[in-house]
């Protein structure tokens, strides 16, 4: 990320994010540097994801900056340098939840929170917690099914060829 400032747009906070259970997830904040004075707030987008939160998701979290938007990354327990076991989206609502509850406290985020996603990532944002989605201004989903149970265990029987 040394060179992220030098385009306009830096990570403000890399943290280990402590969920309601206490495990931490990696979690990278961005923020368009190149549309504000220091303490400018800006609207957030979540990009929650098990493939690893700095690689193909990070160039797309990037884009968003050029819009006026700050990002959230961060890697699914068990996956990437997050902690915990990766079981599929068994806690992605209360994750997603408290990494909901987490931006709005924070001085960049102006309240206003998106999710974002493909595949396994949309998926994430599918299961944001229906008193969570109330307090989204809005999620893009591609690619993703909201019957996942159905997809990965066809008559209850895992699909090994996913």
């Amino acid at each position: 990320y040394a060179s992220a400032t030098e385009g306009g747009y830096g990570v403000v906070e890399s943290v280990m994010l402590p969920m309601r259970d206490g495990v931490k997830l990696s979690t990278d904040v961005l923020v368009p540097l190149h549309l504000g004075k220091p303490g400018k707030q800006f609207p957030t987008v979540i990009d929650r994801s098990p493939y690893g939160h700095t690689g193909t998701e990070l160039v797309a979290d990037i884009y968003l900056l050029w819009y006026g938007a700050a990002t959230v990354t961060q890697d699914f327990r068990g996956s990437g340098e997050s902690e915990g076991n990766f079981s599929l989206w068994h806690t992605a609502s209360n994750d997603t939840a408290d990494t909901i509850a987490w931006i709005r406290e924070q001085k960049w985020s102006d309240g206003r929170v998106f999710t974002v996603g493909a595949s396994a990532d949309g998926i994430a944002s599918l299961l944001v917690p229906l008193d969570e989605t109330s307090k989204l201004s809005g999620q893009f989903i591609i690619f993703a099914t909201a019957e996942a149970y159905n997809t990965i265990y066809p008559g209850g029987a895992y699909r090994a060829a996913l």
